[in-house]
């Protein structure tokens, strides 16, 4: 006998009507679309809406009608041309997201929702001439010259030319591979020796943050003394990849997530919709030790605070900062007090405890390989630190407040 088997399709449709279907096409192990996908899963608990979510790229492809696929909305990722070759032609209520400025908002036929590229680039420039930089940079990556990321990114920053109080230049880098890595690096270092100092940059990730960091450090240049980093903050990875936290702009990606939801979801329910496209701007920047404030505009105090942040987890003492500066210690120590407030000791002790602190609430080592990677001789001695300074142990420190 010959048994047939046969695919059975299930239309939970008719088990719970009121539950909507929804594809969101990001994916989650992308830290930016991850992001997004949280904003979307705060939103849907916020307003209580019963969904069935599919997640992931693969239910589209260039030969499939995607009127065929049975969905009540789509959130898509509009910095995927496939996926906007696909979805510009359906009917089916779709938001898509991206990262976008006002130049291109008006591009697509279906409703979109981004972050404002021109904002975050005026932001992080606004920054900089605070601080009084007035020659900025910009690092983005050439990988797709149609991305809209990249033409808003480009388009926000071609425009700071209409400003007379600043000058601009921009960096072009390439996706690399273990071959053409240094040739790549070595392109980077001749466009930072190209810059006017002080300078600032604004970088385009993280990543690229810490290469740039790196190629500084490499050929000798003081961060924030001769180059200011402000990078485009989509997580908080640099504090585990660089020597110094960097400033960032915070990336408003989970309200773009709660936006893009809102607006899906009034489509599906035929409720009136506001706008077509909505921009979100950021709303803060999360300073970090790659930019300086007025008061560290004097070259002591920069290169004071450059050598500690670079050296203080190998223990040093206040002698060896001195003696990074080459004047006498009389006049160091004097010159730091006047422009900061506190001594070189306190600014070298706070830098240890904070980086204990950091580590004890954002990890799982041992107190005494924490008291090593902060630069004290012994874990006895950074138990008496915290006794003295906070009150407790650093074991009660981590029960108290380990995310």
């Amino acid at each position: 006998m010959t048994i047939t088997a046969r695919r059975v399709s299930l239309d939970t449709s008719k088990l719970l009507p009121n539950r909507l279907r929804l594809a969101v096409l990001l994916n989650p192990l992308i830290s930016r679309q991850a992001s997004i996908i949280r904003g979307i899963n705060q939103y849907l608990l916020k307003e209580n809406v019963d969904v069935e979510i599919i997640f992931g790229n693969e239910i589209v492809s260039e030969h499939q009608d995607i009127e065929d696929i049975w969905f009540d909305g789509i959130i898509a990722d509009y910095s995927d041309s496939l996926q906007i070759n696909t979805f510009e032609r359906t009917s089916l209520p779709i938001v898509g997201v991206l990262e976008q400025s006002e130049a291109i908002e008006k591009k697509f036929s279906v409703m979109t929702v981004g972050i404002n590229s021109k904002a975050c680039i005026d932001m992080a420039v606004d920054c900089f001439v605070s601080a009084g930089i007035y020659y900025i940079g910009c690092y983005d990556v050439l990988d797709d010259a149609s991305d809209p990321r990249y033409i808003g990114r480009m388009h926000a920053f071609n425009s700071l030319s209409e400003r007379e109080d600043i000058q601009t230049s921009t960096f072009h880098g390439m996706l690399t591979n273990f071959r053409s890595w240094k040739q790549e690096n070595q392109r980077l270092i001749n466009w930072i020796n190209s810059l006017p100092k002080p300078c600032g940059i604004v970088v385009i990730n993280e990543s690229r943050s810490k290469a740039l960091l790196d190629a500084c450090l490499e050929v000798g240049y003081l961060v924030p003394g001769e180059v200011s980093i402000i990078t485009l903050k989509e997580n908080n990875i640099d504090d585990f990849i660089t020597r110094q936290k960097m400033t960032g702009i915070k990336m408003p990606l989970t309200e773009v997530g709660e936006l893009a939801c809102d607006m899906l979801i009034r489509k599906i329910r035929k409720e009136r919709v506001k706008f077509k496209s909505g921009l979100i701007s950021p709303s803060d920047i999360d300073f970090g030790e790659t930019t300086q404030s007025n008061v560290e505009l004097d070259p002591v105090v920069i290169q004071v605070n450059t050598y500690i942040r670079n050296n203080f987890r190998r223990g040093i003492k206040v002698q060896q900062v001195v003696d990074s500066i080459g004047f006498s210690r009389t006049l160091v120590e004097k010159k730091y007090k006047e422009k900061m407030g506190y001594s070189i000791h306190k600014a070298l002790h706070d830098a240890k405890l904070d980086n204990a602190k950091h580590l004890l609430m954002t990890t799982d080592l041992s107190v005494s390989d924490i008291a090593k990677m902060s630069g004290y001789s012994a874990e006895e001695y950074l138990y008496r630190v915290f006794k003295a300074e906070v009150n407790m142990t650093p074991v009660d420190f981590r029960g108290r407040n380990k995310a």
